[in-house]
């Protein structure tokens, strides 16, 4: 399984060789002249593989471990928490009760 930073190099280059699919299939759409039924099946499979990187990606941001507010994660500070204006501390969310 991918994980990390690994991933998101996969992501990258699925979607490198989805765009590089896309310009072989873009004018020559379905009913177009020139259309390549092998060319639009390629460029198919590299956006499901693009999709599928896209989900490993996500999958390996958000188990990331979790770090304090103000640490750095690979180079990125986190942002502090936001603080709200006090009128939101007030509300009351009503519910009804079943």
């Amino acid at each position: 399984m991918h994980t990390g930073v690994n991933a998101i190099d996969d992501y990258a280059a699925a979607v490198a060789s989805e765009r590089q699919a896309w310009e072989a299939v873009r004018h020559h759409l379905p009913g177009s002249a020139g259309f390549s039924q092998e060319l639009w099946r390629q460029w198919r499979l590299a956006v499901d593989a693009a999709d599928q990187a896209a989900a490993r990606a996500k999958r390996s941001i958000s188990l990331a471990p979790a770090t304090a507010a103000g640490t750095t994660v690979l180079g990125t500070p986190r942002p502090q928490p936001v603080q709200l204006p006090p009128i939101f501390s007030r509300l009351r969310l009503h519910r009804q009760r079943p």
